[in-house]
């Protein structure tokens, strides 16, 4: 199998999981991004592959990325030749780690830094009839994650060196070649920032904004000269200085503060007072505005005993949120009650306003199909997640949430071609007397008559195929019927 449509089938699964388990997906920056050339991204990394998935389908022009991986990640086999062929690149040890200034590139730091300047330099080939199906072609882009590996923190805590350097080792890499040059060439170093609502919530919103190029001229000739004079002191403080500028460009395009009391007051008076509709695209710079507001280091024209009152109420109303399990927006759709009757009222109200609402008929059938995903879901969350390392709760939804609709849709899948194939068999078909109704089971009939297929090679050939396109549709049609109907009546 060509690496390419490896990367096809990972990149369309990626775009399934961000449109069926978040609600918005906002990308800014788009204009950023290059068409072509090498390219180097840089994202801050804070939700496991969710992160991963969200760059490989966000990402402008569709271009195809190979991420740096651990080199554990390539010792089963089967791991191995998805991560290969989809373009991944092997980090044997961490390429960050420059604890000595005169110390050289170690071995498989060496090797970690060709195989990039490689996959960055690698021409852009139109590849094979597979590629043109697929419109996935060999592209030279690199994804990094500075910060070395996903966590959950109230700010980016480290920006290590290896994406600085490989970027260095890059331009050294075509000034040894000759190509330093050539303007089409040049490497092209985005920020990218992704910020999530709640990145393990249903639902939830993500916004991924792509930072303006980092200008690397002056540091690459620093570099360069360095080392060509060998001296690794100059060679090291270009990188620093580098990477310095990577983290202060993650940071404006992320919501960092000094602690979680300050971003949990941040995020609770945020979700209060920025309700209704809202643009998603606006999500960082709204985040990180509030954080700034209850930053202790504010400004000195703030009422700081009225700022701390109100952080303390926040923290003790976001406090009973999580131990009570519920939500800001749940509790603010509702009508005010002050008795058990009114209570009663009003939840009686609002479930015979769901129940008849003129969506209801359409939304429940689909929404009890794929209930297995969601309950298959939050019970892997459960079972295989880690509450203190909320990073991993979202994948683990997504993915067995991604198994539970298989089931439904094989369920359905594997009744459908029975029926159909029933249908397609029997003498007379069924009159029901109402023109559409007839027209559509005489249809149905005749798919059935290609399902059932015939003798010999052909015939089964015939049935084959024409059960993968009766499979293909019936799949993308529930798909639409839930992401249409679920998504937008989920919250009612």
């Amino acid at each position: 199998m060509e690496p390419m449509v490896i990367y096809f089938i990972l990149r369309k699964i990626s775009d399934w999981s961000l449109t069926h388990f978040y609600s918005e997906v906002h990308v800014l920056g788009r204009e950023n991004v290059p068409a072509d050339g090498p390219l180097l991204i840089c994202a801050n990394h804070h939700n496991e592959i969710i992160d991963i998935a969200t760059l490989a389908a966000t990402i402008p022009h569709r271009r195809q990325v190979g991420f740096w991986a651990k080199s554990s990640m390539f010792k089963n086999p089967i791991a191995r030749f998805i991560l290969l062929s989809s373009g991944s690149i092997p980090v044997k040890r961490s390429p960050n780690g420059v604890k000595d200034a005169s110390s050289t590139v170690a071995p498989a730091n060496e090797s970690l830094f060709a195989s990039t300047s490689r996959s960055l330099a690698r021409p852009r080939s139109r590849g094979g009839l597979l590629n043109y199906v697929t419109g996935v072609f060999p592209d030279r882009v690199v994804g990094v994650f500075p910060e070395g590996t996903s966590y959950t923190e109230p700010q980016i805590m480290q920006v290590k060196e290896g994406a600085a350097w490989a970027a260095l080792e890059y331009a050294k890499w075509q000034a040894e070649n000759g190509a330093q040059d050539s303007q089409a060439e040049k490497l092209a170093l985005v920020p990218v920032g992704i910020v999530y609502t709640d990145k393990s919530q249903y639902l939830s919103d993500i916004s991924v904004v792509y930072g303006k190029p980092i200008r690397l001229e002056q540091v690459t000739a620093d570099y360069i000269a360095a080392s060509s004079a060998n001296d690794k002191e100059k060679a090291h403080l270009a990188i620093s200085a580098l990477t310095a500028t990577v983290k202060q460009k993650l940071l404006k395009l992320s919501v960092n503060a000094p602690d979680w009391e300050t971003l949990y007051s941040a995020d609770l008076a945020r979700d209060i007072i920025w309700t209704g509709s809202h643009n998603t695209a606006e999500l960082a710079r709204i985040s990180q505005a509030f954080v700034d507001i209850f930053s202790e280091s504010y400004g000195p024209n703030v009422d700081s005993d009225s700022l701390s009152r109100t952080r303390a109420t926040l923290l003790r109303y976001a406090g009973l949120l999580h131990y009570s399990g519920l939500r800001h927006c749940g509790l603010a759709s509702l009508s005010r009650t002050t008795t058990k009757s009114q209570a009663l009222v009003s939840a009686s109200y609002h479930t015979l306003t769901a129940v008849s609402h003129p969506q209801f008929p359409l939304f429940f059938p689909v929404f009890v199909l794929h209930a297995p995903g969601y309950l298959l879901g939050l019970l892997a969350a459960r079972v295989f997640g880690n509450p203190k390392l909320p990073e991993t709760l979202a994948q683990f939804k997504v993915i067995f949430g991604g198994v539970g609709f298989g089931i439904s849709y094989s369920i359905c899948g594997h009744a459908l071609t029975r029926w159909t194939m029933r249908l397609g068999s029997i003498a007379s078909i069924p009159v029901a007397g109402i023109p559409a109704v007839d027209e559509v089971l005489r249809a149905l009939a005749r798919v059935g008559y290609l399902v059932q297929g015939g003798d010999g090679m052909w015939g089964r050939l015939r049935g084959g195929f024409s059960m993968a396109v009766i499979l293909w549709l019936m799949t993308n049609a529930l798909a639409k019927w839930h992401q249409i109907l679920v998504k937008s009546n989920y919250t009612r």
